[in-house]
């Protein structure tokens, strides 16, 4: 199978379940490189919280904050952002459901939080020298966001988007995380920008993923590959099922069907 670019999911996909990549895998994705296929990370995690683990990878393509951003090396190429009266009216849509709910709003330069102790990406972001700060989002931010994200049941969720027609949420599986964003910042709308900067078309990608903010991607690149360990909704979608993330699926399936 040819491909020009393969856009990989990190956790769950890329990443082991202990978030180590292995030597393997990296020599896969070198090859990659080596032959001209472009490789990309899209990711729900911020751009500072994935570069924990990409900087090693050396990807062509950041996709960020599950698509509000995208950037090759420094260049934004894609941007989607939610502004500051928005994300402040949305936030104080939450809380007034939940005035004890853990929130936090994430941009390149910080995670502001809410609502009890840092979580554990939080604490991951502080020890690695983010700039994590509480704030109180019962005043208006002055700034516009990627993405805000609460603790919260995803019906209680879709109640309150409701009333902000240009913001969609996410959950994802196994937690009771929501992210709300411009319904607009979405992996596959940031690969979209992304092959029309290298001059690509989209059927020339092959994606890799395993959760609910994956399945819009591997349903609509050219090739969609869903891990053995992935949600059944992003089985079904997909073109091809590899081995787990604990197990080089992403490695192996490039090599047997790519190389």
């Amino acid at each position: 199978m040819a491909a020009k670019m393969i856009v990989c999911d990190l956790d769950g996909t890329l990443l082991r379940t202990d978030k180590t990549v292995s030597p393997y895998t990296l020599d896969i994705l070198h090859r990659c490189r080596q032959t001209g296929i472009k490789f990309a990370i899209a990711t729900a995690r911020s751009q500072f919280g994935a570069r924990l683990f990409t900087d090693f990878m050396v990807p062509d393509v950041l996709i960020y904050d599950g698509g509000a951003r995208a950037k090759v090396d420094e260049k934004v190429i894609y941007n989607c952002q939610m502004d500051s009266a928005t994300t402040s009216r949305l936030a104080q849509s939450i809380l007034a459901h939940d005035s004890q709910t853990y929130l936090a709003a994430e941009i390149d330069r910080g995670y502001f939080y809410t609502g009890g102790p840092p979580t554990a990406y939080a604490e991951e972001l502080h020890q690695a020298g983010h700039n994590v700060v509480y704030v109180d989002f019962a005043k208006e931010l002055d700034h516009s966001v990627h993405k805000l994200s609460a603790f919260m049941c995803g019906n209680a969720a879709a109640e309150i988007v409701r009333n902000f027609p240009d913001v969609g949420i996410i959950t994802y599986h196994g937690e009771n995380i929501v992210r709300y964003a411009h319904k607009n910042a979405t992996k596959w709308q940031a690969i979209r920008a992304c092959a029309a900067y290298f001059g690509i078309t989209t059927t020339d990608i092959t994606a890799f993923g395993d959760d609910y903010n994956d399945i819009e991607m591997l349903a609509n690149c050219g090739i969609g590959v869903a891990m053995a360990n992935a949600i059944p909704q992003a089985k079904a979608t997909a073109n091809h099922i590899c081995d787990s993330n604990d197990i080089d699926g992403v490695a192996k399936w490039i090599k047997e069907n790519i190389f």
